[in-house]
């Protein structure tokens, strides 16, 4: 099958330094920097003719290679800082710089248009990989025998965000036939393609982790185990669509040629949370260990999660999860 047959070349080649300053046994500061080189060059096909996947899948038409390639380079900094105000307790900040790659999938350079359905599937190798600036600040308090205890708020801004975009060819917009080499008679056509979003997206959250031992208890409780983790998240993008309107056409005449009304496109953009991204996470563990007796409970929660950007002005075509529940239990003897 054509949208599925690629070759591909990548090279990574990458460095790292990294120092660590103690000041005393309270403070320990950590420098380093990563550079990162991608080069990458993937051949695909296009065509003008491609044949719904709903046939019988011996139909013929025409096709030609795509050639198509790309590097980039990063300086990636990461600065950690942990300072041990007391023995029970620490405290670490750190700044850092990631990176999230496309999948190959996205990078194969592809210009396939479906007549029968007036469908068209584009993408070029030239994706970003999306960058990440992390901001993480966790307080860990570890109390003699108790277990451990964290709370961890964190920030990430993230830049070239990728992600698919299901649009409709339209002239003078961001969909315009001219920006994917197609012809202006697939105006109103339905394409495909992925993107680095042109704004910057961001997620705040935080997250409190607890894992509490019973053991130096002297009581029917020694035996207990409990671990928990929630994490609250909240984020925001700017995704782009266009407003199809109609206006009267001030030019019009009654009974000439002209049309009455003038379809009118116009780009916009709208603010909603990141797509695949929850806003609560939530992991409980309880047990119960006796001599050979071992009993473990857990539950796992997923809040739902946007997986389809809108297209309507009224949002009504977004595609939201439902939570998801997870439980298990376990025992050993």
């Amino acid at each position: 099958v054509v949208e599925n047959d690629y070759t591909g070349h990548e090279e990574i080649w990458a460095g790292y330094i990294m120092g660590e300053i103690n000041f005393g046994k309270w403070v320990t500061f950590i420098p380093g920097v990563r550079y990162d080189y991608t080069y990458m060059k993937y051949t695909g096909y296009g065509s003008n003719s491609v044949k719904s996947s709903s046939g019988s899948g011996n139909e013929q038409f025409d096709y030609w290679p795509l050639e198509d390639s790309q590097s980039f380079a990063y300086f990636l900094p990461q600065i950690h800082l942990k300072i041990m105000p007391a023995e029970w307790m620490d405290i670490r900040l750190a700044y850092t710089e990631t990176l999230s790659r496309p999948d190959y999938n996205l990078l194969v350079p592809q210009t396939l248009v479906y007549p029968n359905t007036m469908a068209v599937t584009y993408s070029r190798t030239n994706l970003k990989p999306a960058k990440s600036q992390n901001y993480d600040l966790t307080l860990s308090f570890y109390p003699n025998n108790w277990g451990l205890f964290t709370v961890s708020p964190f920030y990430k801004n993230i830049k070239n965000f990728i992600y698919t975009r299901k649009a409709q060819i339209l002239a003078g917009t961001d969909t315009d036939a001219a920006n994917f080499g197609v012809d202006p008679t697939l105006n109103g056509a339905t394409v495909t393609y992925p993107l680095n979003n042109p704004t910057d997206a961001s997620i705040f959250g935080i997250e409190l982790d607890a894992q509490v031992q019973f053991h130096q208890m002297d009581n029917f409780l020694k035996g207990l185990v409990l671990s928990a983790n929630f994490t609250w998240m909240t984020s925001r993008m700017e995704y782009r669509t266009t407003n199809i309107s109609r206006i009267t056409n001030p030019d019009y005449t009654p009974g000439s040629d002209q049309d009455r009304f003038l379809t009118v496109n116009q780009d916009v953009t709208y603010t909603d949370r990141l797509l695949n991204q929850p806003s609560w996470l939530a992991n409980v563990s309880v047990g119960y260990d006796y001599r050979k007796f071992s009993v473990r409970v857990s539950m796992n929660y997923q809040d739902g999660v946007l997986i389809t950007a809108q297209q309507r002005v009224d949002g009504a075509d977004k595609v939201v999860t439902a939570p998801y529940v997870k439980l298990d239990s376990q025992f050993k003897y």
